[in-house]
């Protein structure tokens, strides 16, 4: 089961951190300035052709 979050406890310096919190607050911004948008788009030569023997699905 999880916990809400409104009983969670947070207590920072409990334990030795893995990287230091300059590094991950950096990746934290770079991951937060990614888009989910794909530029490329891609015409395979089989799409739509080919199915699962098992599903149907293409």
């Amino acid at each position: 089961m999880i916990m809400p979050k409104e009983d969670r406890i947070i207590v920072k310096g409990m334990h030795t951190p893995i990287i230091d919190e300059e590094i991950f607050n950096i990746v934290q911004d770079m991951i937060k300035s990614r888009t989910g948008v794909r530029t490329k788009s891609y015409d395979w030569l089989l799409k739509g052709l080919v199915c699962c023997k098992e599903c149907g699905k293409n």
